[in-house]
């Protein structure tokens, strides 16, 4: 088994076994689904991005609410909400990263190239 497949295997255990929460590896795109307690992983990502992007959706589970949520809505507001939300993620994901001992240079150089993409780009 890869290096790679050995960490998916261990971020899907921390989630259903620490967290209580399924993971989809099937799906077409990547999000977390809080009204079912589901991690979608998008089915055809290569094992690097499936790995970032799984953590990334791992830290959308543990982060704190957004300290813009009881600030009264906006279009800015909710701009900051969501940038608020999305650094936050990705910050959560490579703790859990660090903390089931995947954190591999290599693994870090494209996290934070999908970091950045997420950031500038909104997506």
């Amino acid at each position: 088994m890869s290096n790679l497949k050995s960490s998916i295997n261990k971020v899907v255990k921390y989630c259903t076994e620490q967290l209580g929460v399924d993971v989809n590896l099937r799906s077409n795109s990547f999000n977390y689904d809080s009204d079912t307690q589901t991690i979608n992983c998008r089915w055809n990502a290569s094992e690097q991005d499936l790995l970032c992007s799984m953590l990334h959706e791992v830290g959308h589970v543990i982060q704190a609410p957004s300290t813009f949520a009881l600030i009264r809505a906006s279009k800015k507001r909710n701009k900051a909400l969501i940038a608020e939300l999305e650094y936050t993620a990705w910050q959560e994901g490579w703790n859990i990263a660090v903390e089931l001992s995947i954190n591999t240079e290599e693994l870090y150089m494209r996290y934070k190239q999908l970091w950045m993409v997420c950031i500038v780009t909104g997506k």
